[in-house]
């Protein structure tokens, strides 16, 4: 469930890196978003809320101070609430944290590992547990546990039999969509009222490799690849799930099934852009604009160069995210050492190409959000 976490640390543990103060180095004059970034070094898990209005900010240990265990499964996010998943003795707990608050809620032990189940994700609201597993264990029949966070209450819901494969959930008011690839080679989306606690609709959407999106304005997105090599982009509105409209484009880049790290705003998609190997980077930002523009990949081999030559070291990137408040991609990254410390940042990148800040933490970055 934490796949971004895996390669860093595999890096990190080979090559080792290092720290010494916060730093910030300012490339270019913009207005700066307050921002929470969540990462790791070799032993703890922090987290540092960045003020852009004084361009510094506040470290936090979450391991030593909040008991966060540094190989924590998985990372979920509704809205200000980050929930932290763990594992431990057999049993399943959750750290609930606000991005901006200091004030934990600790749902210890709230699931005991059976052997009639096998768990494959977790997700959360402030008000619910959810749980994706499969049963009978060692088989594919995919079913959705919903877990009351005050009285424990649990519900169970049958999604579908003998599935290929689960994704990833996106949680969104009181909406769970729960994607998966079934038996008959098709895309599906199951879409959970978890007020009601009953599957609203199941969604058909074809052999075509389909990802997923939230949209700015909390419309649903679904990329799916056609038959010709090229996209449908189809927007739905997620109460209702009534279809809205239907886009084909091109662009030069592979979608993965489920959801991906991408942002719908006002015409433009805001995504990751992988780089043909071997390549000075793995990805960088890309915009693929609908109203007539087309598809721009921003310069991130020479950002890369850039940053590498100011800290006389190389770099490797962690991640790419959109910023749709500031309208900022963020990239984070590593410093590439052989000393045992961490040191690494984030990268801050207009629509533009230009990088315009440059943030650094004594951790590898694996988690960014803007906060209000």
């Amino acid at each position: 469930m934490r796949s971004l976490l895996a390669p860093i640390f595999l890096g990190l543990f080979l090559m080792g890196c290092q720290s010494d103060d916060l730093e910030q180095g300012i490339i270019d004059e913009v207005s700066l978003p307050d921002l929470t970034v969540i990462g790791e070094d070799l032993e703890f898990v922090y987290r540092f809320n960045y003020q852009g209005s004084v361009n510094d900010g506040t470290l936090l240990n979450l391991s030593t101070e909040l008991q966060l265990p540094p190989n924590y499964l998985t990372l979920r996010r509704d809205g200000d609430l980050l929930t932290f998943f763990s594992i431990a003795n057999g049993k399943f707990s959750a750290l609930q944290l606000g991005a901006g608050g200091e004030t934990p809620v600790y749902l210890q032990d709230f699931y005991t590992i059976s052997e009639e189940r096998s768990v494959t994700w977790g997700a959360a609201s402030s008000e619910q547990l959810f749980l994706a597993y499969y049963s009978p264990r060692g088989t594919k029949n995919l079913s959705v546990r919903i877990q009351d966070i005050v009285t424990m209450v649990k519900s169970d819901l049958s999604i579908a039999f003998n599935i290929e494969e689960a994704y990833d959930p996106i949680y969104l008011t009181n909406r769970l969509l729960v994607p998966y690839l079934a038996s008959d080679g098709n895309y599906k989306l199951s879409i959970i009222n978890t007020d009601e606690k009953i599957v609203q609709q199941q969604l058909d959407l074809g052999s075509g490799v389909a990802s997923i999106i939230i949209e700015e304005s909390g419309n649903l997105a679904i990329i799916s690849r056609t038959n010709d090599n090229d996209y449908n982009l189809a927007v739905y509105d997620l109460r209702t799930v009534q279809l809205l409209e239907i886009t084909r484009f091109n662009v030069n880049r592979f979608f993965e099934p489920g959801p991906v790290d991408a942002i719908l705003q006002a015409g433009r998609l805001y995504y990751t852009h992988f780089y043909a190997q071997p390549a000075p980077v793995p990805f960088g930002p890309a915009i693929y604009d609908f109203t007539g523009a087309g598809n721009t990949i921003l310069d991130m081999p020479s950002i890369e160069r850039t940053v590498s030559e100011e800290l006389s070291q190389k770099i490797r990137l962690t991640f790419v995210s959109f910023l749709p408040g500031s309208n900022l991609f963020a990239v984070g990254y590593f410093e590439d050492r052989q000393e045992t410390e961490v040191r690494g940042g984030v990268l801050l990148i207009t629509e533009a190409g230009v990088l315009t800040e440059r943030i650094t933490f004594p951790f590898a970055p694996s988690f960014i959000m803007e906060r209000d």
